[in-house]
Parts: structure tokens; C-alpha cells; sequence
């Protein structure tokens, strides 16, 4: 299975990207199974969990303990030939070191980040644009997830590209690193 995982601070147009390549690689790999693994956050909310701000360090443990069930069990279930991973646990580590998680938890979600990237295709989405919708009180949060992404990325020595633009250009060089991380 090769895995192409798309990192990015919320809002930045990871399912939004990653439904475009789905679309574009089922064209160029015909006869290829090819799947996304998204909707875990989402799935965790219907759970009744909050994940980007807590009242408490156990609530926060709680929810970051759903998202990581949801996301190992949903891994072992996909017999894909490409999976395309939005929703991955490099977000998750941020969140856990933003809301200042115990150094137990988040080692050993930094572990588990390690494994998800080992062999696979990083696409990184910047902040490019202004987020109209977001909930959040504060943009500084935003801009943090976003930095601790990077300082993950780069502390874990792992090679990402980073894409940018609208959709059709981020489509257009995701789809270039997806072919050529295809012929390895």
C-alpha cells in the first residue's frame, strides 16, 4: 500500500485536496484501489468530544484517545493500493502539545506519528488564506498548529512537499509527487 499523507493546520484544504486527487488517481492508476481515510475528527465529535480547545486535561486525553482508536482501527481496515490520509495523527500530536498534553501521551503520539510517515509521500498545505468560518477564538492557534506541523516534520527529518496555490494547482503537483512516489 503506498500512503500519501496530507498535513496541514485545520482548514487549510486537506479533504478538500485529497477528494481531488482520489478523483485524479483513479484516472491515471486505472484498475488501482484507491481510498481516503477522512472524517475521524468528525466522527469524534458525533462521540460528543471537542478537539481543538478543553476544560480539562483528562477531557483533552479523552478525545485525543477516540481519534487515535478511530484512526488505528480504520488503517488496519483498508486494503488499498493507495490510501490518501487528510485526517493523520501530525495534527493530532499538535493538538497534544498545544493543550500542553502529559510528555507521556505525547511521546508516545510521536512515535506513532513516525511510524504513519515512514514510507510515505508528505504533502504539506500552508496557511494561504484567511479562514471566514473558524470557530476558534484566536488566529494565533491557528498559526501555532501550523508551526508545530512543521517543527514535527522537521525534527522527524522526513522529506514533505510542500503545495500551495488554489485547487487546481495543488492538485496539479500533488498529482506530479503521487506518480513519481508511484514508480518506487
Amino acid at each position: 500500500m503506498k500512503k500519501v499523507i496530507v498535513v496541514g493546520s485545520h482548514g487549510t484544504g486537506k479533504t478538500v485536496l485529497s477528494k481531488r486527487l482520489i478523483e485524479e488517481c483513479e484516472k491515471e492508476f486505472p484498475g488501482k484501489k484507491i481510498k481516503m481515510l477522512d472524517g475521524l475528527a468528525n466522527e469524534a465529535k458525533k462521540k460528543g468530544y471537542k478537539l481543538n480547545i478543553f476544560e480539562s486535561q483528562s477531557q483533552a486525553i479523552k478525545a485525543q484517545l477516540v481519534v487515535l482508536r478511530l484512526y488505528l482501527n480504520a488503517m488496519r481496515l483498508r486494503d488499498a493500493d493507495i490510501i490518501i490520509v487528510p485526517d493523520n495523527l501530525c495534527r493530532q500530536f499538535a493538538y497534544s502539545r498545544y493543550n500542553m498534553m502529559p510528555e507521556e501521551f505525547t511521546d508516545l503520539l510521536h512515535d506513532l506519528v513516525k511510524d504513519e510517515l515512514k514510507d510515505a509521500l508528505i504533502l504539506y498545505l500552508p496557511i494561504e488564506f484567511a479562514l471566514p468560518w473558524d470557530r476558534h477564538p484566536s488566529d494565533t492557534f491557528h498559526k501555532q498548529i501550523d508551526e508545530m506541523l512543521i517543527e514535527l516534520l522537521e525534527e522527524l527529518q522526513v522529506d514533505f512537499i510542500t503545495v500551495k496555490g488554489d485547487v487546481e494547482a495543488r492538485t496539479k503537483r500533488a498529482m506530479e509527487a503521487i506518480r513519481e512516489f508511484c514508480k518506487s
